[in-house]
């Protein structure tokens, strides 16, 4: 894969061509979350860098949807449960809505 850095991402995130290069080899060029392949063109799409808003401390890289899906949930893990609860409730375990 074409290393897709560019030297805004390394001032904004202090990483080195490098160091993306190996985030990607260590996660197999897929997103940190859902798996999904960097390298497969039918999904066609590209790592995004996912950081600490607070100490912009780079976690990994993402595809879209799980960066943006962290983003609209403010990385607020609190929220983020009660997502997870909420989902479970309607995929079929009506006891997880109780602990909202």
């Amino acid at each position: 894969m074409k290393n897709t850095l560019n030297r805004r991402h390394e001032t904004k995130y202090n990483i080195t061509a490098n160091d993306y290069d190996t985030m990607l080899k260590e996660q197999n060029h897929k997103c940190k979350i859902c798996l999904v392949s960097f390298l497969h063109a039918k999904h066609s799409t590209k790592p995004f860098i996912d950081h600490c808003h607070t100490t912009n401390k780079v976690r990994g890289l993402l595809c879209l949807h799980c960066n943006a899906g962290l983003g609209y949930f403010k990385d607020d893990v609190d929220v983020l449960q009660k997502a997870t609860t909420y989902l479970n409730y309607f995929n079929g375990d009506k006891n997880e809505l109780l602990a909202l």
